[in-house]
């Protein structure tokens, strides 16, 4: 209700900031929360038409959009509170093009794990599987170098233009980051790391059954590592419980069991799969919609928002 009523006091003030004009395509970028000044300085950087997307009317007209890093479960509150939300599933499902970084991953997942209690909004239509904060808090975030064979013709583009050596790595910027665990046949990943899960999110993947369209069948990786899990843990309780009740019989066999109860217990752990650092995607793309773990709004690298603004031009071109 406040967002309305101070948009219809001042229509005229706020449309003219919220939208700045350029030579390029007209892109939104979703303005609830988070680091969309960010998007919009970089996008009427180069070129676009950026407008501010808050209402569901305001996607009216605009050829793309960019969802942004923040806190997705505030964004989902607010955004099915003003009514953008349904608005945004009907424009992915329009077949126009729309970006998603970080907090934007996970909204335009089909399904996310390691949720807040109760659960959380989606905007959905990405056939993928998001761990949210899979990498951990904030204390955690990092930087890495990535290969992305989709900058290939852009810098290929570069080249030619004459404008100074290609830099094949991207340098990408992970803030409480998410990772996409499986993605559907219909899903080009874009770049991969190995990893990690944090505490939390291992927690999560143990006690998850994955429900996404994405998974084809059978146990997840998941699944079996908490069933590793549970059996390591049902051996070393039964050695423990041995071992004890021979210490106390003053018996030899109590060295026997205490052995085996650790061997057991390390065993268990080296089996946990849902501690072992594994391969995540953290940038995929499927038709329409492309999706980033990291924050490419956060570096001087402008080739993610020149990928999009391509990804734009040629939809409108059709």
């Amino acid at each position: 209700v406040h967002l309305r009523s101070t948009r219809h006091a001042s229509s005229a003030n706020m449309a003219a900031v919220a939208e700045s004009a350029g030579e390029g395509p007209t892109v939104g970028v979703l303005a609830i929360q988070g680091s969309f000044s960010e998007h919009v300085d970089i996008a009427r950087e180069l070129g676009a038409t950026v407008r501010e997307v808050r209402l569901p009317e305001e996607l009216d007209g605009i050829e793309g959009l960019i969802m942004p890093g923040g806190e997705s479960t505030a964004m989902a509150v607010v955004g099915e509170g003003t009514g953008v939300f349904p608005a945004l599933r009907e424009f992915v499902k329009s077949g126009r093009p729309v970006w998603g970084t970080c907090a934007g991953m996970i909204l335009l997942s089909n399904t996310a794990i390691y949720q807040r209690d109760g659960g959380q909004a989606l905007v959905g239509g990405l056939d993928v599987e998001v761990c949210r904060n899979f990498f951990g808090a904030q204390i955690q975030s990092c930087e890495m170098d990535l290969k992305i064979a989709a900058f290939e013709r852009l810098n290929a583009a570069k080249a030619s233009a004459a404008e100074g050596a290609v830099e094949p790595a991207y340098h990408a910027v992970f803030i409480r980051a998410p990772a996409i665990l499986s993605a559907g046949p219909e899903v080009e990943v874009l770049a991969k790391v190995t990893a990690k899960p944090c505490k939390l999110a291992q927690e999560s993947l143990r006690s998850t059954t994955v429900a996404s369209g994405a998974k084809s069948g059978g146990k997840s990786k998941a699944e079996v590592g908490s069933e590793e899990g549970a059996e390591g843990a049902a051996k070393r309780q039964k050695f423990a419980t041995k071992a004890e009740a021979d210490f106390f019989a003053v018996n030899e066999a109590a060295k026997k069991f205490a052995t085996k109860a650790d061997d057991d217990f390390f065993a268990a752990e080296k089996d946990d799969d849902a501690a072992r650092p594994r391969e995540v995607i953290v940038a995929a793309r499927q038709g329409n919609l492309m999706a980033t773990a990291f924050h490419p709004e956060f570096t001087n690298d402008r080739r993610w928002h020149q990928l999009f603004l391509e990804m734009v031009r040629d939809n409108s071109a059709k």
